[in-house]
C-alpha cells in the first residue's frame, strides 16, 4: 500500500514538473525574449491601463513599446506621431527601419514585433550628422 502511494506521488510529482517545465518554455520564448520581460510586462500593462500609446522600457538603450494598431490607416503611424513630438521629421522607410531627420541630425527607429498586439522600437543615438 505504501509503495503504491509513493508511486503515484512520484507519477504526479514528475507529470506536474514537465507540464510546468513545457509551459514555461513555450511562453519564455514570447516573453521572455527581451533582456528585461519586468519592463516589458510593466509597459504592457501601462499601456492598458493609461491613455499612453508609447510607453519606454529601457531608457538607456531608447527602447519603447506601443500597441500593434494603425493610426491614420500607417502601421507605423503611432512611432511617427511620437517621433514628430520630439522634433523629428519622418524622411523614409525600408521595411521596418525608420529615418527621421532633425537640422543636420539623422537618426533611425528600428521596429519588431514582439507580440501580435504589440511593438518595440529602438531609437538610434542621435549623433549622425548629415553631410
Amino acid at each position: 500500500m505504501k509503495k503504491r502511494k509513493l508511486t503515484w506521488t512520484i507519477t504526479l510529482f514528475l507529470t506536474f514538473t514537465i507540464l510546468l517545465g513545457t509551459v514555461t518554455m513555450i511562453v519564455s520564448d514570447k516573453y521572455f525574449n527581451e533582456n528585461n520581460p519586468y519592463s516589458v510586462m510593466k509597459g504592457i500593462i501601462q499601456i492598458q491601463l493609461s491613455e499612453d500609446s508609447v510607453v519606454n522600457i529601457n531608457q538607456q538603450e531608447h527602447r519603447y513599446i506601443t500597441p500593434n494598431k494603425t493610426f491614420e490607416g500607417d502601421p507605423y503611424g503611432i512611432v511617427k506621431q511620437f517621433m514628430q513630438k520630439e522634433g523629428w521629421t519622418f524622411q523614409s522607410q525600408q521595411k521596418g527601419v525608420l529615418t527621421f531627420i532633425k537640422g543636420d541630425e539623422t537618426t533611425s527607429v528600428k521596429t519588431k514585433p514582439f507580440t501580435s498586439d504589440y511593438y518595440i522600437f529602438d531609437i538610434t543615438d542621435h549623433s549622425e550628422t548629415l553631410s
